[in-house]
């Protein structure tokens, strides 16, 4: 038996292998010696995966694809906030954007550097207010400044989490 296949023919575009007569039946695209080393079909892989290659990686590349766009579409953006000792009193009904989400807790958030507790967000964009500790009750009051900049609107990075101090006098 010879190892020495009697006809090389070489691939035609695009990878595909011409039809011969092999092992596996006639009609099978079978190349019968490893286009690189000349090795016989017994030392190469002999199911010369042209396409099947293409397909796992088409897969693989569908697959990432998808779990990209699930991983992207669940970011969720999140913020709390610091009521920080600059205030006069404490602070409560802190609202984000309209109403998107609202801060509130019995005696409100201290002014020594108390945190709220970190909740997520829709909007991205919006304004700022709260209710200060008038000394009888919680009375809306302006906010002075956020992260020491004197505004009370803020725009969030998408799927960011964010902790913000608020000084309200």
């Amino acid at each position: 038996m010879s190892l020495r296949p009697k006809r090389l023919t070489p691939p035609v575009l695009f990878g595909m292998l011409p039809a011969t007569s092999s092992p596996g039946g006639p009609g099978r695209r079978h190349w019968p010696m490893s286009p690189s080393r000349g090795l016989p079909d017994a030392q190469w892989n002999t199911s010369y995966g042209g396409t099947n290659d293409m397909k796992k990686l088409t897969t693989f590349i569908m697959m990432a694809a998808f779990a990209a766009m699930v991983a992207c579409s669940a970011d969720t953006t999140e913020i709390a906030w610091v009521n920080s000792s600059e205030s006069t009193a404490a602070i409560n009904n802190i609202v984000w954007a309209s109403g998107d989400q609202q801060w509130s807790t019995a005696g409100g958030y201290a002014d020594a550097d108390v945190k709220t507790e970190t909740r997520e967000v829709n909007k991205l964009a919006g304004t700022v207010e709260c209710d200060l500790w008038d000394g009888s009750d919680f009375v809306p009051t302006p906010i002075d400044s956020i992260n020491g900049n004197p505004v009370n609107s803020l725009v969030l990075n998408e799927g960011s989490s964010e902790v913000f101090i608020l000084v309200v006098q």
